[in-house]
């Protein structure tokens, strides 16, 4: 489902995650796809047996890759910071 939001996965845990949206199509901007797939996956969490609870938030802005000796890379900026 991601490859028809143009998205991908920068980050996934057991308890959270971080997708980025690469670009806009179908007349939507990236911010509207990426509403979309999280409504959706929400949709979803809630069709489990039984239901999952699933947050999701979405934030347009700059994120860098930042190197960090002890565990490798992290990502950092106001865009995962507000989501």
């Amino acid at each position: 489902q991601a490859r028809f939001f143009e998205a991908s996965a920068l980050v996934w845990d057991a308890t959270s995650g971080v997708l980025v949206g690469r670009t806009a199509s179908r007349g939507m901007t990236s911010a509207d796809l990426m509403s979309r797939m999280g409504q959706l996956l929400c949709r979803w969490a809630l069709s489990q047996s039984p239901p999952m609870a699933l947050y999701v938030g979405v934030d347009v802005g700059a994120l860098s890759l930042v190197s960090i000796s002890t565990s490798g890379q992290a990502w950092h900026g106001p865009a995962y910071a507000g989501a």
